[in-house]
């Protein structure tokens, strides 16, 4: 019997690996769509220190199912290197995240 392959649409493999999670190629498009949201807004430089601790709470207006947080801990991870992130999330929780950045 023949092996069977994989749909030509699926893609899955080449941009998630399943025991170390983004590869290379959706990290570099992690990259790109990030700096182009950031850019959007005026931001050009990576977040530097601040001298006031600042935290922030991101919570969901409806059920939904949560999707990017690869991405989100990517471009945190080079935005704002010093912003420590937990995520909380879960069934029947409206908190999402929780930012902090340092003192």
């Amino acid at each position: 019997m023949a092996e069977k392959s994989r749909p030509p649409h699926n893609r899955g493999a080449m941009l998630w690996d399943h025991s170390s999670g983004p590869t290379r190629l959706l990290i570099s498009s992690f990259d790109r769509w990030t700096s182009a949201i950031l850019a959007d807004d005026g931001v050009d430089m990576p977040l530097m220190g601040s001298t006031t601790p600042v935290e922030a709470k991101i919570v969901s207006r409806t059920e939904g199912t949560l999707a990017g947080c690869a991405a989100v801990d990517h471009m945190l991870q080079i935005w704002a290197g010093g912003v420590s992130i937990s995520w909380a999330f879960g069934d029947g929780r409206r908190l999402v995240l929780v930012m902090k950045s340092p003192v």
